[in-house]
């Protein structure tokens, strides 16, 4: 039996529908911020999508998480153990407790 995860279900998905795009079954439309996929024999709208502001959205969280990100993988190496406070010595950060 072969496996099956997610990642075949998704293919397996993606690849049934370029085989209906490629057959003629399915007819992709973008107009006005609006995506649709329609079933081109039955002449119904199958998915629609609004995506009118995404791609700034996106543009904004890779902005925001690009950043947060690298300094995780930066400080990952020190491991688990590792607090703040060495970090602030290191830097010169840290002041005089009281």
């Amino acid at each position: 039996m072969p496996q099956v995860n997610p990642a075949t279900i998704a293919l397996l998905v993606v690849a049934l529908l370029g085989a209906a795009w490629a057959a003629g079954l399915l007819r992709a439309h973008y107009e006005e911020g609006r995506a649709t996929l329609r079933v081109t024999r039955a002449d119904r709208v199958l998915v629609t999508l609004n995506v009118r502001d995404t791609w700034l959205l996106l543009a904004l969280s890779l902005l925001i998480g690009a950043p947060a990100g690298l300094a995780l993988a930066r400080y990952a190496f020190r491991g688990r153990d590792a607090s703040v406070e060495p970090l602030l010595e290191e830097r010169g950060l840290k002041g005089t407790p009281q």
